[in-house]
């Protein structure tokens, strides 16, 4: 699976093609772990029953600020809007994926 382009207004991060690569495969792996079927990720409760990716990761950060009234650091500000960004393009190409697999396993 590609990893999405970024919006332009996130182009001028500081971070690596394989950073980059990295966080699309850990987010994408949060969202097919099967641990989670049920639950809603991007949710404090997630994390807090074992889900660390960067979904989960990202929610704690949030609850944590909220609490604080703190700004998140530039580097996680950056990891949080990407994650905002790629997170609906996951989430279709999760189902498109699926929806390919159940004509396959339903075709005679």
């Amino acid at each position: 699976m590609s990893i999405p382009a970024l919006p332009i207004e996130l182009t001028d991060h500081k971070f690596s093609d394989g950073d980059l690569a990295e966080l699309w495969h850990k987010m994408i792996a949060e969202l097919l772990n099967a641990e989670y079927s049920g639950r809603t990720h991007e949710n404090r409760r997630t994390y807090n029953a074992g889900c660390k990716g960067p979904l989960c990761t990202k929610a704690a950060r949030e609850h944590t600020r909220r609490r604080m009234d703190g700004a998140p650091s530039l580097k996680y500000a950056y990891i949080d809007r990407i994650l905002d960004a790629w997170k609906p393009i996951a989430q279709a190409r999760i189902s498109n994926a699926q929806q390919k697999l159940l004509e396959e396993l339903t075709a005679s």
